[in-house]
């Protein structure tokens, strides 16, 4: 300390009270106070100077550090848990919904499988309704089946049938293409099904001679094949049909209307 805040001090204790010290600022910013000693005869003449530091302000810049640390950590470990909770309710189900997803679309074959990600917010909602989906898909899938083993037994039926018939049956195609014919076709024309199947019909029905003492009736050509006189008819092919079917019987047996 200066001399001069030294005098300043000593002055200050003189003028003052005996028993009373003087606060004020060390040169290092800490906080000093001063007493006046005084002899026998009530003059000066010591003074006592004590040196502290200033706590107070210390420990508060100490509680504002601690607290700002607080604050960090705290927010780091909400955050952390808040990516946590959004981890294991969002981002986990949502990965295992796609996973099942993508097991079922790599099985080919939706049947008994399901996903098993539950919840009453969307990701659940998603899950019921891709549910509901395989649900429909496999009663369509179901559907389909015994829509085909119909159709399956209802073409076995109708080629049962038209290998059954007794009227020759030659269906052609829009090029006139022999395309398919039963057993009783064969039989009339005398020949092999090689002979019809894929030829043209002109190159099938030209073997057939008009009978001399038959006439065409009803849009029935009749022909003579050996000692049998044939009746031969044809479907017209209206309405866009890609096939038509040509009809050989005998003359004496009953008529068998075309069909498309």
């Amino acid at each position: 300390m200066c001399s001069s805040d030294l005098e300043d001090i000593r002055r200050a204790l003189a003028a003052g009270p005996k028993d009373v010290a003087v606060l004020g600022e060390g040169p290092d910013g800490h906080i000093a106070a001063y007493m006046c000693l005084f002899d026998l005869y009530g003059n000066p003449s010591l003074i006592l100077r004590t040196h502290n530091e200033r706590t107070i302000e210390a420990q508060s810049g100490a509680i504002l550090w601690w607290l700002l640390v607080t604050v960090g950590v705290t927010g780091l470990v909400l955050v952390g848990a808040l990516a946590l909770v959004i981890q294991v309710t969002v981002v986990g189900r949502l990965r295992h919904l796609l996973h099942e997803m993508a097991s079922i679309a790599g099985r080919g074959s939706s049947e008994g499988l399901r996903t098993h990600v539950t919840g009453r917010d969307e990701i659940g909602d998603v899950a019921a309704g891709v549910n509901a989906m395989l649900d429909r898909l496999e009663a369509a899938a179901a559907q389909r089946v015994r829509l085909e083993e119909a159709v399956s037994e209802q073409e076995r039926l109708a080629e049962e049938a038209f290998r059954q018939l007794d009227e020759g049956l030659i269906v052609v195609d829009a090029d006139e293409v022999c395309t398919a014919t039963n057993p009783a076709a064969l039989q009339i024309l005398g020949v092999r099904s090689d002979d019809v199947i894929g030829h043209p019909l002109r190159s099938v029905l030209p073997v057939l001679r008009p009978a001399d003492d038959l006439s065409r009736s009803a849009g029935e050509e009749y022909f003579e094949v050996g000692t049998r006189a044939v009746a031969v008819s044809r479907s017209s092919g209206g309405g866009g049909a890609r096939l038509s079917v040509v009809t050989l019987r005998d003359r004496k047996s009953t008529r068998l209307n075309s069909s498309h």
